[in-house]
């Protein structure tokens, strides 16, 4: 007589499939039981390197503008105060900013809300360029607001459209790949704004430059495309 636990399993409630057997571990589930995906499958795809080089342009220029915005103001002719608390309420205002912008991208779409959090990024750029004179008070409280509802979203939108484009169990691997244009960011853009002020003798040239490397991160956003036939091709790529 063959014993219960020893009996072959057929059909029932697993399907087929055969038991699990006590103290034998088995490996990790990849999404249905999917396997995972290469590094070497994933770098392949050109979307990842769009993703990349997005999120690194849009880190450059901002990271062009952001660390000498005091410098800025203070050479404008603004006082410590002033120039410190523009800064501090425009990262208390991004509290409720990113929120926001995180909702639109839900809402009207990655690229649409992209594309308007780096133009109030834009617009608060030329505004302190043009008219930050430390003269007039009026420049500081607009870009309080523009800055307050575009700083350091570019990321979440960026990582937002790899989790609309790429399988989730290959969101570990993509959005690290992605986030390195953040690094990049950070390496490049003080010293590359620092350098261009050296040589020009003030921030002209280094918050142009900025402006025209956020507006080509939001080209490269556009060109990756949209909607649910990019991710199926991807998909049946693997």
């Amino acid at each position: 007589m063959i014993s219960p636990a020893a009996a072959p399993v057929a059909g029932g409630s697993n399907g087929g499939k055969e038991a699990a057997v006590p103290g034998q571990s088995t490996p990790l589930a990849h999404g249905d039981g999917e396997a995972p995906i290469s590094l070497q499958a994933i770098i392949a795809r050109w979307q990842v390197w769009m993703l990349l080089l997005t999120r690194s342009l849009g880190a450059i220029g901002n990271q062009m503008t952001r660390l000498h915005l005091f410098a800025f103001f203070l050479l404008a002719g603004y006082s410590n105060t002033q120039a410190v608390g523009a800064l501090a309420l425009a990262g208390v205002l991004n509290i409720v900013g990113r929120p926001i912008i995180g909702v639109l991208s839900d809402t009207i779409g990655r690229e649409v809300s992209y594309t308007v959090a780096m133009a109030l990024s834009i617009g608060a750029i030329l505004l302190v360029l043009l008219y930050g004179s430390g003269e007039e008070f009026w420049p500081l409280i607009l870009y309080v607001g523009l800055a307050g509802m575009s700083e350091g979203v570019s990321g979440l939108v960026v990582n937002a459209k790899a989790a609309d484009i790429f399988p989730a169990r290959t969101l570990g691997t993509v959005m690290g790949l992605v986030d390195v244009g953040r690094g990049v960011g950070i390496a490049v853009g003080p010293v590359l704004g620092g350098l261009l002020f050296d040589i020009r003798g003030d921030y002209v040239w280094a918050f142009s430059i900025a402006i025209a490397l956020t507006i080509a991160s939001m080209f490269t956003m556009w060109s990756i495309g949209s909607g649910a036939g990019l991710r199926t091709a991807v998909e049946e790529s693997y």
